[in-house]
């Protein structure tokens, strides 16, 4: 388990650093969906794409999560994608159940589950939630570690400013 416990989730433990180079590019990496399929983060499909890592059992995780699907419904007809990624949450059927009996939160963005190599190909994630926002171009553009206070409007904030001077997607491509 790479995410000790909910102390990490509150953002109330220090992650000591690793002494790994700076994160600047998303990885190219293709994880399992809730339905059991893989599926590769498409980064040139949208001007700007948020990553989220989360968890079943943490409580800042569950507060931003509606808040990210407001954000997709507000900004995904204009070139944004939102993608979360559960990490130790058990397989696709726990994740969907979860998601089944949280529809309040009103996902309708994707889903993915992440291990341990996707916590270290985005950097060694040390604390859930960890929010990403990448161009098209998979260049990282802004990262949220841990409780982010008025989450909502800080990224609506991000996301809008990216989208304005974010070129359009190849042809073909939504």
């Amino acid at each position: 388990m790479r995410i000790a416990s909910w102390l990490l989730c509150a953002g109330l433990l220090a992650v000591p650093p690793t002494g790994a180079a700076p994160f600047t590019r998303a990885p190219d990496i293709e994880l399992t969906n809730i339905h059991g399929a893989r599926t590769r983060i498409d980064y040139k499909s949208a001007k700007v794409t948020l990553v989220n890592f989360w968890a079943t059992w943490c409580g800042p995780c569950r507060q931003e999560m509606p808040m990210i699907a407001k954000l997709y419904h507000e900004h995904g007809p204009r070139g944004f994608r939102a993608v979360g990624i559960a990490v130790e949450s058990g397989g696709p059927k726990e994740v969907k159940t979860f998601l089944e009996e949280n529809r309040e939160f009103g996902i309708n963005y994707e889903i993915l589950l992440g291990g341990d190599d996707a916590l270290l190909r985005f950097g060694d994630i040390g604390i859930v939630p960890t929010t990403f926002l990448f161009d098209s171009g998979g260049r990282l553009l802004k990262t949220w570690k841990g409780v982010t206070p008025n989450f909502h409007e800080k990224l609506s904030g991000e996301i809008t400013k990216h989208l304005a001077t974010a070129a359009a997607p190849p042809a073909g491509k939504p």
